[in-house]
């Protein structure tokens, strides 16, 4: 087992750019101030050859909470069709129930517009009423990753006691869930995610190791300012983040 480094991109530049920089795997959103959305079809197809890392693509039709209508559900699976049709490696979703749990229902009613392709889970599950039912939950859906903080305001540093259970919990003896998805990935793995920079991913390498694979946006934010205070980021990853990142997973 080896730790990956997704960067999540809100452009085509962006993807390429991190793509250029070594990324292990790119996720493709739009909107950096709305936590992501569906970016536009047809803006990764004409550069999909130049890149050589899996691409997932995100898909939320909005910003906001993560319960969504019939009509919201339907307009996603749509989404994913077209992107499947791109040539994407993969998707990113976050669907709660009113109760705040994963949206089963939802999330396979999405998936049947790419049943084969894998899934990640993202920071709605910093969101969840019950953590450790909900990871059950999403592994029995089949899910490949899942995106977490920890906690539902703060970075990956401030959400380190959970992560440290989740972890425990995804290599531990609970992967024992019969799927309702074809395609099952082997274990769900996590991803830490959520204020990860060059300034802090050696701690958490240190915590976590290989155990989990790490997320960032590595946004070009200034010197000493983080993305999350800048008014005005600029949502192009820093190459040389993400090269500093990528050697301290070595």
């Amino acid at each position: 087992m080896s730790a990956c480094l997704e960067i999540a991109c809100f452009s085509a530049e962006a993807l390429l750019i991190a793509a250029k920089a070594g990324a292990h795997r790119l996720e493709y959103c739009a909107s950096y101030a709305e936590g992501g959305v569906t970016p536009i079809s047809g803006t990764l197809l004409p550069i999909r050859q130049q890149i050589a890392c899996p691409v997932r693509v995100m898909i939320r039709c909005r910003g906001g909470g993560f319960v969504y209508s019939h009509g919201e559900l339907l307009d996603m699976r749509q989404q994913l069709r077209r992107w499947a049709d791109e040539g994407v490696d993969g998707w990113v979703v976050g669907c709660l129930t009113p109760d705040r749990l994963p949206d089963a229902d939802a999330i396979l009613s999405i998936a049947q517009a790419a049943p084969s392709l894998p899934f990640t889970f993202h920071r709605a599950f910093d969101q969840c009423s019950d953590p450790i039912s909900a990871l059950h939950q999403l592994q029995a859906l089949g899910c490949s990753y899942l995106l977490s903080s920890g906690t539902p305001t703060g970075g990956a540093l401030d959400g380190i006691e959970k992560l440290i259970i989740y972890a425990k919990q995804l290599n531990g003896e609970t992967q024992k869930f019969k799927p309702e998805r074809p395609n099952k990935p082997d274990q769900l793995k996590l991803m830490v995610g959520g204020g990860v920079r060059r300034d802090n991913i050696s701690t958490l390498f240190g915590q976590f190791g290989d155990t989990v694979d790490y997320h960032s946006a590595a946004l070009v934010a200034g010197m000493g300012r983080h993305p999350s205070t800048d008014p005005n980021p600029d949502t192009n990853p820093d190459p040389s983040d993400i090269e500093f990142m990528l050697r301290s997973l070595l």
